[in-house]
């Protein structure tokens, strides 16, 4: 339930900047778990080493989208392998949702490390 209801936003928001590439969405819950209170922090980390590295890094176990997700029609990327996304720079922004209520969301912009990737050594 919670999953459409956070793309559903973030669609409403950035359908009114007339965007012509697609937003990359990705979730470190996929990649680590429900930390609970650290669950910001983790996707505040997963937000860095993607602006840093200029790639976006997968949703493990990814095989098919939620149905309830709506996002025909509009520019986004889902991905289930480490993708790189060819910009020098980006904004890039975390949500984290507490159980308690507390909601909060960061934004990170970041120059990108160019040279090949050190994945594998």
């Amino acid at each position: 339930m919670g999953d459409p209801i956070e793309v559903g936003s973030l669609r409403g928001v950035q359908e009114t900047d007339d965007r012509e590439s697609a937003i990359l969405l990705s979730s470190s819950k996929s990649n680590i778990g429900h930390l609970e209170a650290n669950a910001g922090t983790t996707g505040l980390f997963k937000c860095i080493l993607m602006s840093k590295y200029g790639g976006g890094l997968p949703n493990c176990h990814l095989y098919q989208l939620n149905p309830h997700l709506d996002v025909s029609g509009w520019p986004t990327w889902m991905i289930s392998e480490s993708t790189p996304y060819h910009q020098q720079s980006g904004l890039v922004g975390v949500s984290s949702f507490g159980v308690s209520g507390t909601n909060s969301h960061a934004e990170v912009w970041a120059m990108t490390v160019v040279g090949p990737s050190s994945a594998g050594r």
